[in-house]
């Protein structure tokens, strides 16, 4: 699922590429965390293909009416209240994403082995320490600096180079974010606790699993939540002042990637 929206929110000459070949990159995803056998492959490929299938033909439409919605607001000063309805829009297809994919997963998880069980939990627990050894021993300067620099660098996708002025905003903002990489990682390890003991496939051990993708706010402490919240409305508010402070330049760049990714939703949206 990340893998998909990161390809199509990106601002990528390869989109239209890399999308018509998911069917063959999901798999590879999903196997460098559990090694499938050649029926387990076909049985991934037989579940992948009508959620492709529901997307190409049902959500990239969608996805098209909100870019057509982001082209308007480009041609104008988006406010505050335009930029979160687009957000919470998106938010939404991916929600509706992640119940189609989640179905294709159980389905996968059904034929795997006590084997194969134990070596993606393994793979998880790597990747959680792995993950710890990463974030958790920055300074607060580090993780801000790191924050600051995602945040130039979705930004210059759409805009181009930013001028001292907005480099200032988002500086600004990012003094104020909650630090909350560590609240993350405990609830991404609860999630992790959890899920093992899904796993154990005691009868209903699907619907277990749906309840708690569903109900993922409830691994989350309140300061996590209190602090993504938080984080979320202070980096909206200085991407609104960015690009209410956009030049004649940025504003060309902007409309450029806006209908590069019309276009490719577009063709993308022609039955293969």
């Amino acid at each position: 699922m990340l893998l998909l929206v990161a390809l199509l929110l990106s601002a990528c000459s390869a989109r239209v590429f890399f999308y018509n070949r998911l069917d063959f990159l999901v798999p590879w995803y999903i196997e460098g965390y559990v090694p499938l056998d050649r029926d387990q492959e076909a049985r991934l490929g037989a579940l992948l293909d009508p959620v492709l299938a529901w997307h190409r033909s049902e959500e990239l439409p969608r996805y098209a009416v909100l870019v057509d919605e982001a082209q308007a607001l480009a041609r104008r000063d988006p406010a505050l209240a335009d930029l979160a309805g687009l957000l919470a829009a998106f938010e939404a297809a991916w929600y509706r994403l992640r119940d189609q994919a989640l179905e294709a997963l159980i389905g996968l998880g059904e034929s795997l082995s006590e084997s194969q069980l134990e070596t993606f939990l393994a793979e998880l627990r790597e990747r959680q320490a792995e993950y710890e050894a990463e974030y958790l021993p920055r300074t607060d300067d580090a993780y801000r600096e790191d924050a600051l620099e995602r945040l130039e660098d979705n930004l210059g996708d759409y805009l181009g180079r930013l001028d001292a002025g907005q480099e200032a905003r988002l500086q600004a903002a990012v003094a104020e974010l909650r630090r909350i990489d560590g609240a993350w990682l405990a609830v991404r390890a609860a999630w992790v606790d959890r899920l093992e003991e899904i796993l154990s496939r005691e009868p209903g051990w699907q619907d277990r699993l749906r309840a708690s993708v569903h109900d993922w706010e409830q691994w989350g402490s309140e300061d996590y939540i209190a602090g993504t919240n938080h984080n979320s409305a202070v980096l909206l508010d200085a991407v609104t002042d960015v690009l209410a402070s956009r030049s004649e330049r940025q504003q060309a760049r902007l409309q450029r990637e806006l209908a590069a990714l019309a276009r490719d939703l577009e063709k993308l949206m022609v039955p293969r």
